[in-house]
């Protein structure tokens, strides 16, 4: 399915609010028609002085004009209702995608999916299916008032449309430099929002080490790269609209010049002419309409390929499932980006329900080889399985189900400290409050956390990740320095847990190199 057919199908479950879309938009023309219709009437009954009948027909006009007035609003509202409804949609495939499925697989990135949903989304529902909807109203209202236009004058109809189909033919020349300032716009928006984040999580270090001038020189110029860029896509659009114009009032001063020339010749009435240029005053700029519309609808081609894959995602049909046994790690090797390996052809075997401490020096890549086992990184060479099957095979659901990951930084939501223990009631367990005991988390149980980790020590967030971990039965735990920041007690409250995990396979990465802390670990492994 192409990106275009994917948005198209988006529109499929508002087929009852786009026939109510285009009956408004029909009745809104036919209300415009019979306005133009009116003046025209009013005119010739003017002329010939028939005043009873000129205050009936000023009556009909100022009815036509409530009903545009009733009929415009609701079609505006119906559009606005769809756009809304359809970008919904949009967000929640997005994150139904990310939560559900397989992103590793696809090649998209889960952070980047916020640019998409908070930029893409909203563009593509204002420019590609706002626009999309807006041609159907422009559609009925050139047609319908053009057949209006034909009943006035077969000839002069024929000219009027040579002259009005001006706008269609310089279409193809601004297309591709519209369509890419808003690439480009777009593109620097998306940038200076990861920029802004990134900046945003590091605050606190910012501050710390003095390094605001430099960040804040770095937003700056972020900031006037993107000012630059809109600057260029709102006088493209400035361009567009005076273009429109241009042609618009050419296109009407041309009709008027074949209309006066059809009234020497006597073959249409001032009435007529009236009734026309009305007639006209609703076509001409329909069409331009229709020409803007193609014109964001076709300048929006790059963000539908860039949403098409989080739309797209799904878990492959090769995953397998998660099998409990051994951990095997054979020539693995790892890089960050371009950077020096970090390891190279690692081969060492995690003994099934056996608790293993891994230990070597910092930035031997012991977290890292920690979150490939998790499957929390890709694009490692090597194999690593567990229980004889691939990790990059499981379905990533499965997975993490499976094999529990504590990080040194563990994710804190907003909410109460059992709510992210719980994860909001996601995970349920009879031994929550024991759990919450034994880790010193119980009397901050109802703490409210509304600014993220900040509220919480180092210490306090690495308890609430092992107190997740321990509600749920998974097979394989793997806790990334469960010493660090905690107090002596806590130390050993937390060390009291996990030696008495009974069947599971547990990985701790450690820097506590103490031989009688070591030999209490069935097995433990040096990088």
């Amino acid at each position: 399915m192409t990106e275009k057919q994917a948005l198209c199908s988006e529109l499929t479950g508002q087929r009852g609010a786009m026939w109510l879309l285009g009956g408004y938009s029909v009745a809104n023309t036919f209300s415009k028609i019979g306005l133009s219709y009116a003046m025209g009437w009013f005119i010739n009954l003017a002329i010939a002085g028939q005043m009873t009948r000129v205050l009936g027909v000023g009556a009909l006009a100022l009815a036509a004009l409530g009903l545009i007035y009733v009929f415009s609003v609701s079609v505006t509202a119906t559009r606005l209702a769809i756009m809304q409804r359809v970008q919904q949609r949009l967000k929640a495939k997005i994150y139904r995608n990310v939560f559900q499925h397989d992103c590793r697989q696809a090649g998209v990135s889960t952070s980047d999916a916020f640019n998409v949903v908070e930029t893409v989304v909203p563009t593509l529902a204002t420019d590609y299916f706002g626009s999309r909807l807006s041609r159907i109203g422009n559609i009925l209202q050139v047609t319908l008032c053009s057949l209006a236009l034909l009943w006035v004058s077969v000839p002069l109809f024929g000219l009027f449309g040579l002259i009005s189909a001006i706008p269609f033919l310089v279409n193809p020349l601004i297309r591709r430099r519209f369509g890419r300032y808003k690439g480009v716009l777009n593109r620097e928006i998306a940038a200076h929002m990861t920029l802004w984040t990134g900046i945003l999580n590091g605050l606190t270090t910012i501050k710390a080490f003095s390094a605001t001038p430099i960040f804040t020189r770095q937003l700056t110029q972020a900031d006037g790269q993107l000012e630059e860029q809109r600057r260029n896509a709102t006088l493209w659009d400035v361009r567009i609209s005076q273009l429109s114009t241009l042609l618009t009032m050419g296109a009407q001063i041309g009709c008027m010049l074949v209309a006066a020339l059809f009234i020497l010749n006597r073959q249409i009435t001032v009435g007529d002419l009236t009734i026309t240029m009305q007639l006209l005053n609703y076509i001409v700029p329909a069409s331009n309409g229709l020409n803007v519309a193609n014109l964001k609808m076709s300048a929006t081609q790059p963000l539908q390929q860039r949403m098409q894959p989080y739309l797209a995602v799904t878990s492959p049909a090769a995953s397998r499932h998660f099998r409990v046994g051994k951990i095997v790690v054979k020539n693995l090797s790892y890089r960050y980006g371009s950077e020096s390996p970090v390891f190279t052809k690692r081969n060492m075997t995690f003994d099934y329900q056996q608790k293993t401490a891994i230990i070597g020096p910092s930035g031997c890549g012991k977290s890292t080889l920690m979150k490939i086992i998790a499957g929390q990184l890709t694009g490692y060479q090597g194999t690593v399985t567990i229980g004889g099957v691939a990790v990059k095979d499981i379905e990533q659901t499965e997975l993490y189900r499976h094999v529990v990951y504590i990080d040194q930084a563990p994710m804190i939501f907003r909410g109460t400290v059992l709510d992210n223990v719980t994860l909001f009631g996601a995970i349920q367990s009879p031994v929550v409050d024991e759990i919450l005991r034994r880790l010193g988390l119980f009397a901050i149980r109802q703490r409210v956390i509304t600014a993220g980790n900040a509220q919480l020590s180092g210490g306090e967030r690495q308890r609430i990740s092992l107190a997740r971990a321990l509600l749920v039965a998974a097979p394989v735990l793997i806790i990334d320095e469960p010493d660090s920041g905690q107090d002596p007690v806590t130390s050993a409250i937390i060390q009291r847990l996990i030696f008495g995990l009974r069947g599971r396979t547990v990985l701790v990465v450690t820097h506590n190199w103490d031989e009688a802390y070591l030999a209490r670990f069935e097995q433990v492994v040096r990088l």
